[in-house]
């Protein structure tokens, strides 16, 4: 599965471990990306929400991104 970059609900624990940094979107913009840091995260089970992942951590304030020519 990782070599086709996929992997199955049963696996995203995998991804999900103490201290990893995950790149991500502000609320979906794009322009202003952020990098979260995970200190946990647990399987959950809700009546509406079926099985998902309960992920905590700590968003860092501030990113610097550079392109390919190391401007940033």
């Amino acid at each position: 599965m990782l070599e086709n970059g996929l992997i199955t609900f049963e696996l995203l624990w995998a991804l999900w471990k103490p201290n990893t940094l995950a790149f991500t979107t502000t609320y979906g913009s794009p322009d202003e990306p952020r990098v979260f840091k995970v200190e946990m995260a647990e399987k959950h089970h809700g009546i509406m929400k079926g099985e998902y992942y309960y992920i905590e951590g700590k968003v860092w304030d501030s990113v610097l991104v550079c392109d390919n020519n190391a401007t940033c």
